[in-house]
C-alpha cells in the first residue's frame, strides 16, 4: 500500500475532504467575527502563549512564503506538470492579489501592534520584524491555502485532504499570535487563497491532458526515441 499517491484525474477524493474541512473552519470563523470584537483573538492567543509555542510558530509560519509554493513547483515538474503550472499560476495570482489589497485599496490599515501599540500586548515574541500597515488580508495566509487547496487536488489519499486543512489553518493562527494580522486578515486571506485555485483550476482543467506527463517521462522517453534511431538499419 502506498503512503502517498497522486491524482490521475484533476479532483480527487482529498479535494472535497480539503473542502469539508475548510468549510468547517471558515463556518468557525464566521461565528468569532459577528460575535468577537476586533482583538479579541489577538489578545485571546496573545495571554496563553509560552515560549514553545512561539518557536514553534517562527518556524511554522514560513509554510505561508511564496518561496514554499515555487519550490513545489519545481518539485512538481518530476510528478506532473498541470499542478507545477497550476502552482506556478497560482503564485503569480497571489502576488498580484496581495498587492491590489495591500497596495492599492487597503493602505492604511493598521497591524496589531500598530493598532493597539505593543505595551499593550502581554507578551511579544522576540526575533520577529512587525509592520505598522498592510494588515488586510493576510498574504501568508492566501498562500498557505492556495497551496494546501493544490495539494488536495493533486493527491488521493484519504484523510489527506482534511490534514491539508488544519495545517493551512495552522499558518493562519501563527499570522495571528506573532502579532502579524488581526482574525479577520487570515479570514479573508483564507477565503481568497481557496477561491483563486478553485478558479484557476476550473480555468486551466479543460486542458489537463496536455500537460499529464513529466520531466521524468519526458526524459525516458526521449532516450527510447534515441535508441530506437540508433537501431535502425543505415541505408546505403
Amino acid at each position: 500500500m502506498k503512503l502517498f499517491t497522486f491524482n490521475k484525474k484533476t479532483t480527487g477524493k482529498a479535494y472535497y475532504e480539503y473542502l469539508l474541512g475548510s468549510l468547517f473552519f471558515l463556518c468557525l470563523g464566521l461565528f468569532a467575527i459577528i460575535f468577537l470584537k476586533k482583538g479579541d483573538v489577538v489578545h485571546f492567543l496573545n495571554e496563553n502563549g509560552n515560549r514553545r509555542l512561539d518557536d514553534f510558530f517562527k518556524l511554522y509560519t514560513i509554510l505561508g512564503l511564496g518561496g514554499v509554493m515555487a519550490v513545489l513547483a519545481l518539485v512538481f515538474l518530476f510528478i506532473r506538470y498541470y499542478y507545477s503550472i497550476l502552482l506556478a499560476v497560482s503564485l503569480v495570482g497571489s502576488g498580484l492579489i496581495v498587492f491590489l489589497f495591500k497596495k492599492v485599496l487597503f493602505t492604511e490599515a493598521p497591524r496589531p501592534t500598530s493598532f493597539y501599540g505593543l505595551d499593550a500586548f502581554y507578551r511579544v515574541v522576540e526575533g520577529v520584524e512587525f509592520h505598522n500597515l498592510g494588515t488586510f488580508p493576510s498574504g501568508h495566509t492566501l498562500t498557505a491555502f492556495a497551496t494546501a487547496t493544490i495539494l488536495s487536488l493533486a493527491t488521493n489519499n484519504k484523510g489527506i485532504g482534511y490534514v491539508l486543512s488544519v495545517m493551512a489553518v495552522g499558518v493562519a493562527v501563527s499570522r495571528v499570535y506573532l502579532l502579524q494580522h488581526f482574525f479577520m486578515d487570515v479570514y479573508v486571506g483564507g477565503l481568497l487563497g481557496t477561491l483563486m485555485v478553485m478558479g484557476i483550476h476550473l480555468c486551466l482543467s479543460r486542458y489537463e491532458s496536455m500537460f499529464s506527463g513529466n520531466v521524468i517521462r519526458d526524459i525516458k522517453y526521449g532516450q527510447l526515441k534515441a535508441s530506437e534511431h540508433k537501431m535502425q538499419p543505415k541505408s546505403l
